[in-house]
């Protein structure tokens, strides 16, 4: 397969792991302030988030049960579920099955994360990795605009109700296209072998210390993030100026960013096909 189909499939599935995260980091919080929800009860949703650096604890079962594509193609479809569910339920006072919805599309998120990843590496051969991470980055910030711009934006107009319908579409419309993928070489590992691999990594010096760093480090911005949205409502904004202002001028000059420096890397170990 050429490295320019390749990097088509590499936006279209980075797009699919970055929407999810666009809802809940730039949707969900416009979305429960504009309907009542207490700045204290939407910085506790800012747990939601939580699945998405727990996923390394069921990371090995996606990478040994099942085919790549089942598990995205399965999560995508949970996904638009949860989505619809979470339009269809009283924004406030969060209820247990709001919740439920919730971390359901969350955790479906961060399992798709692992099979997207572990996906793509298989995809590419060495010297293809610059140029698709900058198309990897770029298709990410693209699907942030798209939830938390474009939706946002649709929610001003057409209301949330449409709006959450809208995006559970395009999360079944990534599944039937994300069904043709193209098959990678992946043969799972007995586990053992795995365990084995595990363990020596374990019982490395530092390693330790390491891990937790890496499931901490970030600990602060994840629990502000959320809190950013519900100030510009509470500022007056509209939800066209959350939308352009604060989403999308601010990701775009990320997506600029990440094509220049793939830009930078094309022809480095590895040409066009």
């Amino acid at each position: 397969m050429g490295t320019r189909r390749k990097l088509s499939w590499v936006a279209l599935l980075y797009f699919a792991e970055g929407l999810p995260f666009g809802m809940v980091l730039d949707n969900f919080p416009v979305y429960f302030r504009l309907h009542g929800v207490s700045l204290a009860a939407i910085g506790a949703l800012s747990l939601l988030r939580t699945p998405w650096w727990a996923k390394v604890f069921w990371s090995p079962l996606v990478d040994q049960v099942g085919e790549r594509r089942q598990w995205i193609r399965g999560a995508l479809i949970v996904m638009a579920a949860a989505l619809l569910a979470v339009a269809a339920l009283p924004a406030a006072p969060v209820a247990a099955p709001l919740v439920v919805a919730l971390f359901a599309f969350t955790i479906a998120a961060a399992t798709q994360d692992v099979a997207i990843d572990a996906y793509t590496i298989e995809l590419l051969v060495p010297g293809e990795e610059g140029v698709a991470n900058g198309v990897r980055v770029s298709a990410y910030r693209a699907a942030l605009v798209f939830a938390g711009g474009v939706l946002v934006a649709l929610a001003g107009r057409a209301g949330w109700p449409i709006t959450f319908a809208v995006g559970a579409v395009g999360l079944l419309a990534l599944a039937l296209a994300i069904g043709r993928s193209p098959l990678t070489d992946h043969r799972p590992q007995p586990p053992r072998v795995w365990a084995r691999s595990l363990q020596a990594w374990v019982s490395r010096p530092g390693a330790i210390p390491v891990f937790l760093f890496v499931l901490l480090y970030k600990l602060d911005t994840n629990a502000i993030g959320p809190m950013v949205k519900p100030f510009w409502v509470d500022r007056g904004l509209g939800l066209d100026e959350i939308a352009f202002v604060s989403t999308t001028l601010g990701v775009g000059a990320s997506v600029v960013g990440a094509l220049v420096g793939g830009a930078l890397t094309w022809g480095t170990g590895t040409t066009s096909r």
